[in-house]
């Protein structure tokens, strides 16, 4: 009963902070529906990748970095003074699957698929570094998709992340536990699938993880 309590009390005080932070830093969220909004999102995604060295610039023409999971995916997007700074899309369960199933040889997913749903291209601009400014913007970003999971009943997170970002997640305090995910050798789809994002794969050490927000 007193865990319970702590974690409802944690979980006020942090959309309170969240609240707070939106209002005192002009930052606005929303989900991209309309055409204009998911090119925002895409062309956003592309400049994050481009600054983090995830993806070749020359690979991606039009500046925009979008693929098949997005039309079963939510995507969010945070605006500071209506200029867009953050994003992180949601991914539901579709027959296309999930990119970090996809990506890796996965031994152990044996969870309801319904239930499931992927973290993905999560990112902050890098020159929003100053008063912790990032810092807020991702924990404002994943509050938004832990609010968008809950009322589409998703009891479980996949990502696929290195374990610097992890760490970084760990000590945002949100209270979660990372279940590593079984993997075996790659095979020929898993290799194709890392194309998009072929330099994240490359020069980190991705791991897929499960993480289980039934309790939070």
């Amino acid at each position: 009963m007193n865990n319970l309590m702590q974690k409802i009390k944690i979980r006020f005080i942090t959309n309170i902070l969240v609240n707070l932070w939106r209002l005192s830093h002009s930052i606005k969220v929303k989900i991209a529906v309309s055409p204009k909004e998911l090119e925002e999102v895409f062309h956003l995604r592309w400049e994050i990748y481009i600054e983090c060295g995830y993806i070749e610039s020359q690979d991606f023409p039009d500046q925009k970095l979008k693929d098949k999971y997005d039309t079963s995916s939510l995507n969010v997007i945070a605006f500071k003074n209506n200029v867009p700074v953050g994003t992180v899309r949601l991914i539901l369960s579709s027959e296309q699957g999930f990119p970090t199933e996809r990506a890796f040889n996965i031994l152990n997913f044996n969870f309801p698929r319904n239930e499931v749903g992927e973290i993905s291209k999560l990112g902050v601009k890098k020159n929003y570094k100053k008063n912790n400014f990032r810092k807020k913007i991702f924990i404002i970003l994943i509050s938004e998709i832990y609010k968008l999971s809950k009322k589409n009943k998703i009891n479980y997170w996949l990502i696929g992340i290195p374990p610097f970002l992890k760490n970084y997640i760990e000590k945002l305090n949100f209270h979660v536990s990372f279940q590593e995910l079984k993997t075996g050798p790659l095979k020929l789809e898993n290799v194709e699938e890392r194309k998009t994002a072929k330099k994240y794969f490359e020069n980190y050490q991705i791991t897929p993880f499960l993480i289980n927000i039934q309790k939070l």
